[in-house]
Parts: structure tokens; C-alpha cells; sequence
């Protein structure tokens, strides 16, 4: 999203909110690293957020931070990424997270899920910036033999549904025991089925993983995860927990939707092991995605353009004037 605010010109800053006392260099460092094109000062969050056109919440903490702090004359936006409260217990931080949505803040929602979800229970208006898929780094390279599957472990997560995808394994284990699984992310920790952990991997390394996979086990019980359509965009067979509202965020004909329980995700892995594609099906996985994220990019920069000039510039030539991102 800033690399589109910083092509059409808008000079842009990171704000990062620092709970935990890190040094900023640290984390310039790792930004500088990962995103080298970006030209965005990088700071943290002062006392008041105030010289800027624009100001962009990126999540229901920094929400928080923006209303506190960013009481100066400014355009307020929120970039809603996932209906938050869902992370929690109906509770404190359930009823805090809900509340950002009545700050009264310009709202822009990745995909038709949270927008609905933002509606239907605080009745505040969001505009959409659909899903993309990042197929310079994710793409098909491997159209003949695949074996094994993989999955995504995030223990601590538990939107991720990490126990129920333990459990899952198990049962495809029991039925597939020539079948290699192989873990990513953070370790399983007390898990006796054979399985493989590759640790945290690099974007380029798990593009080559889900090439030479056959199948992949990706949960999210709020907004989609981005990872079934990486994985289609490698030729996988993503199994996802089936839901309607993740059905709004990633609508594909490939995905291999299984009903949450351990049975019904371990019978998805099976289908999925046992009715390998062929070369032109792989193909034809991996041209279902959604090419990049132009659309979302488009959506957010143009919104912010509409609210301090009344309209937006698009694909005009860059300008001058200064328009900062706030996250």
C-alpha cells in the first residue's frame, strides 16, 4: 500500500509503536532489509501525531493510538486487515478492538468479509481492497510429480486452528503413512507423528516447498488467511476450513473446502493425495489467482487521495504534495 502512495509521489512515514522498548534500529534495520524500495522516514509513534495530511491505523491497537494521539487537524483512516475482535474471548479486549470502529475513522477493510462483519456489528461503512496474491514470488514451477503436505503452524494463534490441524494430521497420518508432512513456522511441540519442521521460511523457500507438495492444510477462523492462494499459485491443493465469510474473502473453484473437524480436513488431505493433477490441472490452479495487489493498492491510495483533495489522481503524474501513512 505505501509503495502505491509513494509512486504517485505522496511522501509517506512509518510510524511504529513501540510497547516493548526495542531500538529503532533494529527495526529500521528489518524493514530496510525486507522492503529495500521503500523511501518512507521511519519513526516511532510520538506524544502527538500531528504535521501530517493523513494518518492509517493498522490495527486495533494503533486505532487506539491514533485516537489519542492523533487529535490534531488530519484525515483519520483505518486499514482493517481482519475483524478483530474474533482474535479474543468475549471480553475486555473483544469489547476494546470492537470499539475502534466507532472512532469515526475513514475505514478501508482487505476483503468483503471484514467490511460485512464492520457493518453488520457496529453499522460503520468500509470501502473494500480486495485480496491479491503476490505472483512474482509465489508461482508454478514445478508441473510433474508432487508428494507430501504441508502446513502452516502457529501454536499461539489460535485463530489458526493449530490443534485441530494436529489432530487432522494425525488422522491422515493413520491412512497415509507414505505421505511426508511438513511443518512451517513456529515448532509443534509434543507431536509423536513423523513429520518434518522446516522452521521459518523465506517467501522464494516456501514457493519452493509448495512446489514440491501436493497438498496444504490452511485454517483461519476469521479473515482468510493469504496462504491457500499462495499455495494455488504454486499448483497445491489448499484445504481450508469451510465457512461463509471465508468464502467471501477467496472465492476459487481450486480450493478444497472441508467442513472443521479433524475428520472432515483429514478425508480433504486424502482427496487431495490421492487424485493428483495433471500438468495442464497444475496450470490451471496456479492461473486462478488474483495477479498481485494493484486493485488493493489502487483502492487505498485513492481514498486517500479523495480525502484531502476531493479526488483522486490515479494514474496522473506524481505530485509534490505530502501525504503521510501513519502505521
Amino acid at each position: 500500500m505505501v509503495q502505491e502512495l509513494e509512486r504517485r509521489g505522496h511522501a509517506c512515514t512509518l510510524l511504529l509503536y513501540n510497547r516493548h522498548g526495542a531500538e529503532l534500529a533494529h527495526h529500521t534495520a528489518v524493514i530496510r532489509r525486507h522492503w529495500p524500495w521503500l523511501r518512507a522516514d521511519i519513526r516511532y509513534v510520538p506524544a502527538e501525531i500531528e504535521g501530517y495530511d493523513a494518518s492509517v491505523a493498522s490495527s486495533w491497537e494503533t486505532a487506539h493510538v491514533l485516537a489519542t494521539r492523533g487529535t490534531a487537524a488530519q484525515h483519520r483512516f483505518y486499514f482493517v486487515q481482519d475483524f478483530e475482535p474474533y482474535f479474543y474471548p468475549r471480553g475486555s479486549l473483544y469489547a476494546l478492538a470492537e470499539d475502534t470502529y466507532r472512532f469515526g475513522f475513514r475505514h478501508i477493510a482487505v476483503g468483503h468479509m471484514v467490511q460485512h462483519l464492520i457493518d453488520d456489528e457496529s453499522g460503520a461503512a468500509a470501502v473494500v481492497a480486495p485480496f491479491g496474491c503476490d505472483t512474482g514470488v509465489y508461482r508454478l514451477e514445478n508441473t510433474g510429480a508432487r508428494t507430501g503436505v504441508v502446513f502452516f503452524a502457529r501454536p499461539d494463534v489460535d485463530r489458526r486452528g493449530f490443534l485441530l490441524a494436529k489432530l487432522a494430521l494425525e488422522e491422515f497420518h493413520a491412512r497415509h503413512p507414505e505421505q511426508l508432512i511438513t511443518s512451517y513456522g513456529d515448532r509443534p511441540e509434543s507431536w509423536d507423528i513423523p513429520h518434518v519442521h522446516a522452521g521459518k521460511l523465506s517467501p522464494s523457500d516456501l514457493n519452493r516447498l509448495y512446489n514440491q507438495s501436493a497438498a496444504g492444510l490452511a485454517l483461519s477462523f476469521t479473515n482468510v488467511s493469504l496462504v491457500p492462494e499462495e499455495m494455488l499459485a504454486a499448483g497445491m491443493t489448499p484445504v481450508v476450513n469451510d465457512s461463509p465469510l471465508a468464502r467471501m474473502g477467496l472465492s476459487n473453484s481450486h480450493v478444497s473446502w472441508a467442513n472443521p473437524t479433524p475428520a472432515g480436513l483429514a478425508a480433504a488431505l486424502c482427496s487431495a493425495v490421492e487424485e493428483p493433477p495433471s500438468a495442464d490441472r497444475l496450470a490451471m490452479i496456479a492461473a486462478s489467482v488474483r495477479p498481485g495487489w494493484e486493485p488493493a493498492q489502487r483502492v487505498v491510495a485513492d481514498e486517500l487521495e479523495r480525502a484531502c483533495y476531493g479526488y483522486a489522481l490515479s494514474h496522473s503524474k506524481p505530485v509534490g504534495a505530502g501525504e503521510h501513512l501513519e502505521q
